[in-house]
C-alpha cells in the first residue's frame, strides 16, 4: 500500500513537470533566416559607411555601387552596373597607366591586395583625389571571383598639401632671389633671373619687367619671359593715358 501511494506521488510531480513551460521554449532562429540576419547586417554597414564601397566581378565590371560612392562620383548604381571601369570616362588620362597596372596585378593574382593613389572624374567632369583600397576574392582554385575597392575622397587633404607646396616654394625663390641680388652687381642680368625664377615658379608662360625712362613718358621692356627674340631692350610701352 505504501509503494501505491509513492508511485501516485510520483506520477503527479511528473504530470506538474510536463505542464510547467519550458524555460527554453523559444523557437531557434533557422539557419537561413540566420543568413538573412547576416545579410542586412552587412548590407547596413555597406550603405553606412563613409568609404566608398564599390565590388567588382572577376572581369572588373561593376556588381555593386554603394550610397558612398554614387555621393563621391555622381554615378548612380543603375547606370554602372556591370559596365568596366574604362568604358566610361572615370580616371585621369595621366593616371590610367598606374591604374592599368594595379588592376592587372589584382586580376592575374599576383597581389591579393593594394592601395592605390590616383585622380578620378565625377559625373559633372570635376577632378577629385582618390584613395583605394583594393582587395579580391579567390575560389579553391585560386581564381579571382570577386574584387572589392573601399574608396575614400581626400580631395581636400591633398589640395591643402599641394598649396602648402607651393607656398614653400614661392618663399624658397624669394629667398634664391635675394641671395642672387646681394652677389650680382649687372641689373640686365638680376632681371633675367627674375623672370625666369617667377615664370616657373607660378607656372605662367609670359612674365615681364618694364622700366620708365628718364623722360617719364615711354616705359622700355627690360627683362621679358615668352617674348619674341631681340624684343627685350627695344619694344617700348607709351606712358601716356590713351
Amino acid at each position: 500500500m505504501k509503494e501505491k501511494n509513492q508511485n501516485k506521488k510520483r506520477q503527479r510531480l511528473l504530470d506538474q513537470q510536463e505542464q510547467q513551460p519550458s524555460l527554453d521554449s523559444t523557437p531557434q532562429p533557422t539557419i537561413e533566416a540566420k543568413l538573412e540576419q547576416a545579410h542586412q547586417q552587412l548590407t547596413f554597414h555597406v550603405e553606412n559607411s563613409p568609404l566608398a564601397v564599390i565590388e567588382w566581378d572577376e572581369k572588373f565590371q561593376v556588381k555593386r555601387w554603394s550610397p558612398q560612392a554614387e555621393k563621391i562620383f555622381g554615378w548612380k548604381a543603375e547606370e554602372l552596373l556591370n559596365r568596366h571601369w574604362n568604358h566610361w570616362e572615370f580616371v585621369y588620362p595621366e593616371d590610367l597607366e598606374q591604374v592599368n597596372a594595379i588592376s592587372s596585378r589584382l586580376l592575374n593574382g599576383e597581389e591579393n591586395r593594394n592601395i592605390c593613389c590616383n585622380r578620378n572624374y565625377t559625373k559633372q567632369g570635376n577632378l577629385v583625389y582618390c584613395e583605394w583600397y583594393n582587395s579580391v576574392l579567390k575560389n579553391e582554385n585560386g581564381q579571382v571571383i570577386s574584387l572589392l575597392s573601399l574608396v575614400q575622397d581626400i580631395t581636400i587633404r591633398e589640395t591643402a598639401q599641394q598649396e602648402l607646396k607651393r607656398r614653400a616654394r614661392q618663399q624658397q625663390v624669394i629667398a634664391e632671389l635675394g641671395q642672387y641680388a646681394l652677389s650680382q652687381s649687372n641689373l640686365d642680368h638680376l632681371a633675367k633671373k627674375v623672370v625666369t625664377l617667377v615664370g616657373k615658379t607660378l607656372g605662367i608662360k609670359y612674365v615681364q619687367i618694364w622700366e620708365l625712362l628718364p623722360n617719364q613718358s615711354t616705359f622700355l621692356l627690360t627683362a621679358g619671359l615668352g617674348w619674341r627674340p631681340r624684343s627685350v631692350g627695344r619694344v617700348t610701352l607709351s606712358n601716356s593715358p590713351q
